[in-house]
């Protein structure tokens, strides 16, 4: 189960490095502001399909969401997707 929290969190580091709205996210996941707002403050989580469309969007890992330690990813796109692939390379 996903720790509601650390979720939010977590969220919320995502959010402001890539300087995305709760209602620019609301639009990209085809979700409700509402929604997005239950999660950005802690109230609840979202589903696990859901988790995993915000990690393509974020270019960072389901783990890099739902994890209590974060090494957040910054730089271009292409360097997440770099950071990605080494994190999912054994």
């Amino acid at each position: 189960m996903i720790g509601k929290e650390v979720f939010s969190s977590n969220l919320r580091k995502f959010m402001a490095r890539d300087k995305m709205s709760q209602v620019q996210l609301a639009q990209r996941l085809g979700v409700t502001k509402a929604a997005v707002s239950y999660w950005y403050n802690g109230r609840s989580v979202p589903q696990v399909s859901v988790v995993q469309d915000m990690a393509r969007i974020f270019c960072c890992t389901v783990d890099d969401l739902i994890s209590s330690t974060v090494d957040l990813p910054s730089g271009s796109a292409e360097e997440r997707l770099i950071y990605i692939f080494r994190q999912l390379s054994p």
